[in-house]
């Protein structure tokens, strides 16, 4: 399973605060291949009011789910009771009619974390999420590979530039949309 560290959760909370100046520009929120919850469950207890969605395999909501269940409604981790957690193959299931509410969802989401890392997960989500929605800011897990240039200039096209400064590690590239 994936996960987010504590320092890389403050970052991009950091990079989400100084870009939207007021809090009622940023509404919606998606982690795909969340894993382990912890950035949704940062940006849930730092954005109280967004509408934060978890999309991952059925395996892994499943395992999410289940603790979600026994997890006493009262502790430290209750912002994750609040978040929506989604299965869903966002390379297969992205065409698919029965899957339109969660296609719906994240191409209203102002920010997207796709920290999967897989090369054909980030097409699908340049392909078919991206056109036409509110994005603006997406950020791709890169471990061993760049995002490939023909990615690069469809997010051009897309309006999205590259932002100069990555978060550390092998997380993200932030690609940030042109105002």
């Amino acid at each position: 399973m994936h996960y987010v560290s504590i320092s890389t959760a403050t970052k991009i909370i950091y990079l989400l605060r100084t870009h939207f100046t007021y809090f009622h520009d940023f509404l919606n929120y998606a982690d795909l291949g969340v894993g382990i919850p912890y950035l949704a469950g940062a940006v849930k207890s730092y954005f109280p009011h967004v509408n934060v969605l978890g999309v991952d395999l059925p395996d892994p909501i499943q395992i999410i789910s289940e603790k979600l269940e026994v997890m006493p409604k009262h502790n430290k981790c209750a912002a994750l009771t609040s978040v929506v957690f989604s299965s869903f193959n966002v390379i297969s299931d992205v065409l698919r009619k029965d899957n339109l509410n969660v296609l719906n969802h994240l191409r209203n989401c102002q920010v997207i974390t796709n920290f999967i890392g897989i090369v054909e997960a980030n097409e699908s989500i340049i392909k078919n999420v991206l056109p036409n929605s509110l994005c603006r800011i997406i950020m791709f897990r890169v471990t061993n590979v760049e995002i490939p240039s023909l990615h690069h200039d469809w997010l051009t096209r897309m309006k999205f530039a590259l932002h100069p400064k990555r978060i550390k590690g092998s997380l993200a590239l932030q690609v940030i949309s042109c105002s």
